[in-house]
């Protein structure tokens, strides 16, 4: 995998990339709920892998091999994001 370095940089891109679409999505919410939602769902996305990556989960080690995330990786991630943290409600989030 990565080291620790260049792990925390990995984790940062994409937390940086969620924030920017959580400014993004919220700031359409009244005028365009739809592109909003869309923003907010790429949030999420983009959080989930930088959880995954923290927690050094396998989903991130088969993103990184594979080339990418698809959706059913990202589904079993944030299912396993939530078994990791504790949290149920997490894949729900």
């Amino acid at each position: 995998m990565c080291s620790s370095v260049e792990l925390s940089e990995e984790v940062l891109k994409y937390i940086e990339i969620a924030e920017r679409f959580l400014v993004e999505g919220r700031e359409l919410i009244d005028k365009d709920p739809v592109q909003a939602s869309e923003k907010l769902y790429k949030a999420a996305e983009e959080a989930v892998k930088a959880l995954a990556i923290a927690l050094n989960l396998p989903e991130a080690r088969k993103a990184i091999e594979s080339g990418g995330w698809w959706s059913k990786l990202l589904e079993k991630t944030a299912q396993s994001v939530a078994k990791a943290l504790g949290v149920k409600e997490f894949i729900l989030w």
